[in-house]
């Protein structure tokens, strides 16, 4: 139950794709119709400063990609959940 409740909250935290609360990507919603389509900024414009939405998986990629994160830090794009 737990679970759930949690997975719907974060899932609130979801933006509709091509909504424009981050950087690019403002036609992506094109690609799909007629579904709901998510996303979750986690570095770059629109991210939360802070590693307590997505701890483990922020450190992944930091560690993992760092340049990526770099680079959408620096506002060349972002990193996304979608």
């Amino acid at each position: 139950k737990n679970t759930k409740k949690l997975a719907s909250h974060n899932l609130q935290s979801f933006s509709d794709v091509g909504s424009g609360e981050r950087g690019s990507g403002h036609d992506d919603h094109k690609v799909v119709t007629g579904t709901s389509w998510k996303e979750y900024v986690l570095f770059g414009t629109g991210a939360k400063n802070s590693d307590a939405d997505a701890p483990l998986t922020k450190g992944l990629l930091r560690k993992h990609v760092p340049d990526a994160v770099s680079l959408a830090e620096q506002g060349g794009g972002e990193v996304i959940f979608s």
